[in-house]
């Protein structure tokens, strides 16, 4: 994702770990990623229901709503989630068009 994002939205998301991995230590004494998996839960939960109010949560929230996007749009578009969640029929488009077949439309 990092590779094909623009320099703006890629340090945009840098500075979101950033926000993330600072807060974590303040609140859990160490980094998001050596939390307990109660504490990966809690925050990331805290941070979707935060108030737009909130100055103190917002950049978290901002960064919590994008990455679930991208989570989202990522699984999606997968093979996992286009296939086997979503049941497509592997055809997800045409590589060329062939018309209508019906002998009157020929």
């Amino acid at each position: 994702m990092l590779a094909d994002a623009s320099a703006d939205d890629r340090e945009s998301f840098l500075q979101g770990l950033t926000w993330l991995d600072l807060n974590s230590r303040q609140r859990y004494n160490g980094a998001f990623a050596n939390a307990t998996p109660e504490h990966q839960v809690a925050f990331p939960t805290e941070l979707s229901t935060a108030s737009p109010s909130d100055a103190e949560l917002r950049r978290g929230a901002e960064f919590f709503t994008a990455m679930r996007a991208t989570t989202i749009a990522g699984y999606y578009t997968s093979e996992p989630g286009l296939l086997k969640e979503i049941g497509d029929s592997e055809h997800l488009f045409f590589a060329e068009f062939p018309g209508c077949t019906h002998p009157e439309h020929q």
